[in-house]
């Protein structure tokens, strides 16, 4: 059957696989442990637009193939946009035969029951009108494993949450324990595929822990930040996302569009908000640098489920 809503296919995996993974052992080493365990099927790795969600559960995907005598399977999903292009998707891709006039969702259900496989189900947060197949999948289908990325839970009780954070930051000056921190390795990495002769010095550290806290932690922000060190130091990158945060930006040819600027993935994820959401959030704008529970409610009016 042809596809012609999606412009991925489960074999091309997203950009940035062709450099080295940096960082997120402690996170590596859980997940695994999650995964190993037969009664955890559905794994969903929530968190932020451009905090890594993608580049991890492929970690995890390419080291547990082996794993499923049935096969492992990559889909994208960033690019399907409804319950009425998903099912059509997950049939092609899974390889499921379906004769011609047969009900597509009880042929997956079917094919499905008796495999042992493995599906990464990857940016799934808009197609929630799917959780309920989802759902009804695990129910028949014993020995497949969901492992989920979303930017938020699907809400089944199923469901096993992990929640990624941004990267940890250093606060000391010491050139070595700067040089083992994952946000700094990733900055570097970042720094010397523009700048092969950029090094990590005593002059220029507390300018990129600087940048690295301007982002908080996140991967994504770091990789826009560093990209610019072909032009700009450090601590000129600093300055410039203290003006404008939308000096945060990149323009190559295989990005993401959504990841195409810190800007792009807010928009990306406050366009999912209803109405009601987005008013609460434009209440909540005054804060700077967090809020308590108590002030949230205090200022916007909003019940705690809202919030």
């Amino acid at each position: 059957m042809e596809n012609s809503t999606s412009t991925q296919t489960p074999t091309e995996y997203p950009t940035g696989l062709a450099t080295p993974f940096i960082g997120r052992q402690t996170d590596l080493s859980r997940l695994k442990t999650l995964m190993s365990d037969p009664e955890k099927r559905l794994i969903t790795l929530v968190g932020s637009g451009g905090i890594g969600k993608t580049r991890l559960a492929l970690e995890i995907f390419n080291g547990c193939q082996n794993d499923f005598e049935d096969g492992a399977f990559f889909l994208p999903l960033a690019f399907i946009r409804s319950t009425e292009e998903f099912f059509p998707f997950l049939a092609e891709n899974l390889k499921v035969p379906v004769p011609p006039g047969v009900e597509l969702i009880q042929t997956i259900f079917e094919y499905l029951s008796t495999r042992r496989m493995l599906i990464l189900l990857d940016n799934f947060e808009h197609l929630q009108d799917c959780a309920l197949t989802l759902r009804d999948l695990l129910a028949v289908a014993p020995r497949v494993k969901f492992l989920v990325t979303s930017r938020e839970k699907i809400g089944l009780q199923a469901e096993t949450l992990y929640a990624l954070e941004g990267f940890e930051i250093p606060s000391i000056n010491d050139l070595k324990t700067i040089a083992e921190n994952e946000a700094i390795q990733l900055f570097l990495q970042k720094a010397q595929q523009m700048r092969p002769d950029f090094t990590l010095e005593k002059g220029n550290a507390p300018s990129m822990i600087q940048v690295c806290h301007l982002v908080g932690g996140s991967p994504l922000g770091i990789l826009l930040a560093a990209a610019w060190i072909e032009h700009f130091s450090p601590a000129e990158i600093a300055e410039q996302i203290n003006e404008n945060l939308d000096f945060l930006s990149r323009h190559s040819k295989d990005s993401d569009p959504r990841h195409s600027s810190i800007r792009a993935v807010f928009d990306s994820t406050y366009q999912r908000l209803n109405e009601e959401q987005k008013s609460v959030l434009r209440k909540l704008t005054p804060f700077q640098g967090g809020f308590d529970l108590t002030a949230a409610r205090a200022v916007s009016t909003a019940d705690l489920q809202m919030l």
